[in-house]
This record gives structure tokens, sequence and C-alpha cells, in this order.
């Protein structure tokens, strides 16, 4: 079965703010060499300055102002030439220009007129194309403009709308007029278009203020200082992905938290969260959280009406919760009416071909209910999800659970399906915040028990640094969690396990052994409703690298530490192959299958060779950090991530598909060859 979310192979890298700095640049010129003095643009562009590092998330150390004469050409170049030289990824820019603009009508074109540019001497000028060519070879996160000149519409090369969202790519512009003459205001004052700038700024109380609502201020009130209209808009050709630069206020979390309980509402303590997931009030937060949800999480399980919607809410509210009895006595009474269905089925089921016709409309049920449901018909395939429950019989694929998962799924909606499948795509990509803003949109359309272990894996990852390495490097790594997956055969003849497990090669051992393993566990042995993330400090970590002794006793000096990359060459042969804390090394014996029998050979220049009793098979293989990926023209592409690797011994995991658009994580541990 094919994907339900969307195809997200192109989304962003993971941008976080708290890698980053932000970096500014202001430009003021007064005394011009050659052209007429202005009054305040020196005034704008350092209070500008000062309004952001005195109240915004701006160091002075980042910051770099050319007043009048260090404004020159020269100058403006050389400072831009230095950012692009001192910018990283996560770092983002703010470009203040306050100054004469020039427009050349013959040729369509705008400058910045430097200090010390000759009057009619273009050659002199910085043109806008200059400005737009250095600006678009910087690397960062957000670059924003800011350009109060005449003419300074000019530099204007797009106008389309786009998110607020600082964790997409920006490159926008904000321009105090289109192609007039602005006003520089009266002496010893700000121009117009700056004062409203500079005012909303200093003025603002909320932690957070985005771009957009700045310049939409300063278009609402420009008319009532001046006859001009300032334009913004995104340079094209650019980076820019629709993002945009956020203001966000130099806070404490004691300030913060203040707001937050003086708010009181489900989006304040989300925000919070999302900004300090591991603070000093998150536990209060969580708690908080779920006494606001819980009428709302009341409503959806009555809703749902089956025995996963209540089991979940008596689980979240066990001894406080204001709907305990109700739910108790609902969740009764439909383990009562299952149990007499299963009874009832049990009896017709005496003889083989009765259970198997039963199975056989569970199943066509089970198939239309997915068939509706990738056409996103939620009703109708809910309808034929619980319909197909009146067939369940124990040791039926999908299990119980599924079914009653798609229930919820269907009663959430379309749009909280594609949220949760989205955000699940931005996590195995490591891109937390991404994912995050996806799970929160899901939680505005449904609640899930499974939502909420997400979004807390999310916070978790996000406040977490990442392990160091030791010697021989070792990496921890969150699993999600899995579900059950195996088509089940209608009747076991034979070693017909055995004779698949023999004749297969290559990574196709691990979907083998899936369908064997949901074939011969019992189900309560498959599944367990213990949360598979693990958070950095429980995962297991290597053991402090072994020091060699030499004949005196004194240890060996140090190794230098070895990549992943380097560790991993070699014969590796398979030792185990876990599913859910489930060995499969001893189920793989009984079929007359030597796990060791299969040995992978990884090479220096991405390839890998795959030997079993089927033959060999060619591969390739990157790493990049703690994710490895396995490609293989016959079974596709694996991804995985390494748990660690010893110079005798390595365990990574895979995530399988399960075939009902989730995966299944496996463990499997090599020995070196």
């Amino acid at each position: 079965m094919g994907n339900r979310g969307l195809d997200l192979e192109s989304a962003i890298p993971a941008f976080d703010p708290a890698k980053g700095k932000n970096h500014l640049l202001v430009v003021g010129i007064d005394n011009y060499a050659h052209w007429p003095a202005l009054h305040n643009a020196v005034r704008d562009a350092r209070t500008f300055a000062n309004v952001l590092c005195q109240q915004y998330q701006f160091d002075e150390g980042d910051v770099r102002k050319l007043f009048n004469e260090d404004a020159s050409e020269g100058g403006i170049y050389n400072v831009l030439r230095e950012l692009k030289r001192g910018m990283g990824p996560h770092d983002s820019l703010i470009i203040y220009y306050s100054g004469h603009g020039y427009f050349d009508q013959d040729f369509d074109e705008g400058y910045w007129v430097p200090q010390d540019a000759r009057k009619g001497a273009e050659e002199t000028y910085i043109s806008n194309a200059n400005i737009l060519k250095r600006v678009n070879a910087l690397e960062g996160q957000h670059i924003l403009l800011i350009v109060d000149s005449c003419f300074s519409g000019s530099l204007l090369t797009s106008t389309r709308n786009a998110s607020v969202d600082e964790h997409f790519p920006s490159r926008r512009v904000i321009c105090s007029g289109r192609l007039e003459v602005v006003s520089d205001g009266a002496p010893g004052q700000h121009s117009p278009f700056a004062d409203l700038l500079i005012s909303r700024l200093r003025d603002n109380t909320a932690p957070a203020l985005n771009t957009t609502a700045l310049v939409q201020y300063v278009k609402e009130h420009i008319p009532k200082l001046s006859q001009q209209a300032p334009i913004d808009g995104r340079l094209q050709n650019s980076s820019d992905r629709g993002g945009e630069f956020i203001f966000h206020l130099k806070v404490s979390e004691e300030e913060l938290w203040g707001k937050v309980e003086q708010e009181g509402t489900v989006s304040a303590y989300e925000a919070y969260l999302n900004d300090y997931p591991g603070g000093k009030f998150a536990r209060r937060a969580s708690q908080q959280l779920l006494v606001l949800r819980e009428d709302t999480i009341w409503g959806n399980a009555r809703q749902k009406d089956n025995e996963l919607a209540y089991r979940n809410y008596l689980k979240q509210y066990a001894g406080k919760g204001k709907y305990l009895e109700a739910a108790q006595k609902r969740l009764d009474a439909l383990e009562a009416q299952q149990e007499d269905r299963r009874k009832v089925l049990e009896q017709l089921a005496q003889k083989d071909a009765e259970r198997e016709g039963i199975q056989e409309q569970y199943q066509a049920l089970v198939d239309e209910a997915e068939r509706l449901f990738q056409k996103e018909e939620m009703e109708g395939a809910r309808e034929k999800y619980r319909e197909s429950l009146q067939y369940f019989m124990a040791g039926f694929a999908p299990d119980y659970t599924y079914v009653e998962e798609q229930i919820n799924l269907c009663t959430n909606g379309i749009a909280f399906v594609r949220s949760l499948n989205n955000g699940k795509a931005a996590m195995g990509r490591e891109n937390y915040r991404l994912a995050l803003q996806y799970f929160n949109e899901a939680a505005q359309h449904g609640d899930d028990p499974k939502l909420e272990d997400l979004i807390r894996v999310c916070r978790q990852r996000l406040n977490s640094p990442a392990p160091a390495a030791s010697r021989e490097t070792a990496y921890a790594n969150t699993i999600t969690r899995g579900t059950k997956t195996a088509t089940l055969p209608k009747k076991q003849k034979g070693n017909w396990g055995g004779t698949l497990l023999k004749w297969i090669g290559g990574f196709a051992l691990f979907f083998i052994i899936l369908g064997v393993i949901g074939n011969l566990l019992p189900e309560e042995e498959l599944y367990t409703d213990e949360p598979v993330y693990q958070s950095p400090e429980s995962v297991q970590q290597m053991p402090p690298a072994e020091t060699a002794s030499s004949g005196q006793g004194k240890p060996a000096a140090a190794k230098p530490a070895a990549t992943p990359q380097e560790l991993i060459l070699g014969d590796w042969a398979v030792e185990d192959i876990v599913m859910n804390g489930q060995s499969l090394s001893d189920l793989a014996g009984q079929y007359g299958t030597d796990l060791s029998e299969y040995v992978y050979s990884f090479s220096s220049n991405g390839q890998v060779s795959v030997y079993s009793p089927a033959g060999t098979e060619q591969q390739t293989y990157s790493i990049e950090g703690q994710n490895i990926y396995l490609y293989s023209s016959v079974w596709g592409g694996s991804p995985g991530v390494i748990n660690y690797i010893r110079s005798s011994e390595m365990q990574l995991t895979f995530y399988v598909a399960d075939g009902f658009g989730g995966s299944t994580p496996m463990i499997v541990t090599f020995a070196r060859g």
C-alpha cells in the first residue's frame, strides 16, 4: 500500500535558531562628498540598531555599522564580503540602508548612492543588480533588506505571498517607497518610514513579532505622515522558500511563563513547551494542557465510541478525570459486546473452512475500507472499518488495534491524517522543528495518544544535544513505534518458511522473517503498549574505550577517534535480528537457516556485497551522521540508523514498510566476520 502522506523528499533542511546568530548591517549617510546632505539617515540607522540590540536577540558583536565616510562604495562591498565568509546556514542577516537613492529611467535600474559617489557618475553608485547578486550569494536562513531611500522600490523583484514561518528560508525586501522621492523627515527626528518601523519594534511586548505584521503596521500608518507608499516582496532566483524573519524579544523563561499563566490558553502552553521543552515549568505546562483538553478529548472519545478511545482517556486521566466512571462503564460494555461476538464466531469457526470464510469477509471489508481511506472518503472508510470488526477473530491481520486506530483517524479527518503523515516524514529526516509544526497542526483537528508521543519526542530531541562519540563511536537514536504488518497465510503447511529463507538473499531476509514472526508468535508477545521511543539518556551507550597496556603496565597513547565510515569497512555477519523485543535467531534456526550465513561486506567506495546461501547481491550504501542507507536494485532503498559500531560488533536499526502506510523497526546486530 502506498504512502498516504505527501511527498516531502524536497523538504528543507532542519533549521535550529539556537545554532545560529542574528547579524545586522546598518548603513546611514548624512554627509555626502558630492551629494546634498541628509538630516536623519545616520540617526535612523543607529536607532534601529540600538533597538534591536537592546530589546531583541541581536548581540553588539554581530552588528556592523557604516556611517558617513565609512559607507563608501568599497566599505559597503568589503562588509558584504566579510558576511559572505562568516555566515552559516543557521544565521540570519538584516541589512538596513538609509541614504540617497537614484533611478536610471533609460535602463530601468535603481542604485544606492554611497558616501563617495560622484554625481552623474553611475559607475560610482551601487546598482540593485550588484546588491541582489551579493545578497543571493550569502549563506543563511533569512536575509531581510530594509531600504529607506528614494526610488528604493526598484529593488523589488517579487511580491508573492507566503507563510509566517521562520523555519523556511527567506530573502525579503522592505522599501520605504516605490519609484518616488521619499521624505527624510524634519532635522533631528526620524524619517516617516523609520519612525513607524522603529516605534513598532520599540513598543512591541509580544515574545515574537513577524516581519509581515511589521510591514502591515508601516503601510497602514504611513499615509498619515507622508505621501509615499512602502512596498515589500521577495527576491526571485534566490534561496527564498516562503518563510520570514521573526523578531524575538530578549525575554527570560520566568517572564515568558508568567505571561503564559496569565493567558492560560492551549496555544500559550504549547508555545512555551516548544521554546522550552525541558524548561523549569515544562511539567506544569503539560499538566495544564491535559486539563484544558479534557472536555475535547472526552468528546472525541464519545464520537469514536470504541475501546481504544476509552482506554486512552482512562490512561491519560487516571485518578483525576471528570468522566472516569462513564468511560469505564462504556468500555466494559464494548468489551462485553466484542467478547459475545468472538464467542459466536468461534462457535461458527469449528472447521477451518468456516474460519477461512470469516477471514475472507473480514479481509474484504478491511480492503474496501483501505481503498476508501486512500481516496480520502473518511466517513465511508470508517463505516467499513467498524463493520469489519464484527468479523474479527484472534490471529487475523491486520489486528484489532490497527482497525480501531484507523477508525480514529477517519473520525479525526483528512486534515489530521495529512498533518500527521507530513510530521512523520519530517521526523524521519530529523527535521524535528518542522515535524513539531505538523504535529501541532494535526492536534487542531483531532487527538491521538501516538500524536502526543510524537510531539513529546520532537521536543526532547530539540532540547537534547547529540551524544559525544567515543574512540569506537557509539550512536544513540530514537526509533519509531511499530505496528503489526504481516498478512497471514490461511494455513501452515510444511516447512514453507524455511524454504523461503533458504532461497531469499540480501536484505529481503527481513521481510520474510517479518511474515514468519507474525504467523508464529502470540499477539500479546509480538506487540507491546510500552513506548519504543527512547530518550538519549536511556539509549545504550558505548563503554569507555579500552586502553592497551605496554609491558611496563603503562597505558598506551589514545588513538584518534574513528568515523563510522571507517569502522564499518570489512565483513559483517548477521548475528541476530530483533523486532519489538523478540529475537529471530531461534526462529530462523527452526527453519534450517543460520543467520550468520548472511554476510555484508562494506567497501570504502560505497559498495556492499551481500553473501547468502542463495548467492551474492551487490548493493550500495551511504552514511550521513547517524543515518545509514542501503540501496538494492531489487529491493529498493532501506533507511536505517547506526545504534553503535564497535571493533567487533555493530548494531543497526532499519525501518521496514508495514504494508499499511507505517513502518516497523528491526534491530540487526552484526559480528565482525
